[in-house]
């Protein structure tokens, strides 16, 4: 291999490897259900960085969620490397039944929760978004979300 191309392998190389940002992995891929299980959408509110670690929780226990993940590139010592950060930071899309939900609260990651009055709108876009992302469409993270 070329040193050149040695180097731009190494350049692009990830600091980690991306977390789960969807469990489960299909929950877009189907029309959206009418309340499985009484599940609804949660919109949680998380302490400064700690998204990832809520989704981590969630996925341990099986509760579905979504946390969109977009890919960061930083230059440091003179190497790119890639991160993936939230594209909304301080928030995790839950999908839950009261107790999956009462689950979640229990996480010391959570500041607040925010519910979901229109329920097909959110689903309606997050599935977009998370066709977006599988894009690979450039997307810049947001620092806020405002209702409709």
């Amino acid at each position: 291999m070329s040193s050149r191309l040695q180097q731009e392998v190494c350049t692009a190389m990830p600091i980690l490897a991306a977390e789960t940002e969807l469990y489960p992995e299909n929950l877009f891929v189907e029309l959206p259900p009418e309340e499985p299980c009484g599940r609804t959408w949660w919109v949680l509110h998380t302490r400064p960085r700690q998204e990832k670690s809520l989704a981590r929780q969630l996925l341990e226990y099986q509760v579905p969620f979504f946390l969109p993940l977009i890919p960061h590139r930083n230059r440091v010592r003179g190497r790119i490397l890639t991160s993936h950060i939230p594209l909304f930071t301080s928030y995790v899309f839950l999908l839950a039944n009261q107790q999956e939900r009462l689950t979640a609260l229990v996480r010391t990651a959570l500041s607040c929760r925010l519910k979901v009055s229109d329920q097909d709108r959110l689903w309606n876009d997050l599935r977009q978004i998370h066709r977006l992302i599988e894009t690979g469409a450039p997307i810049t993270p947001e620092d806020r979300l405002q209702s409709a």
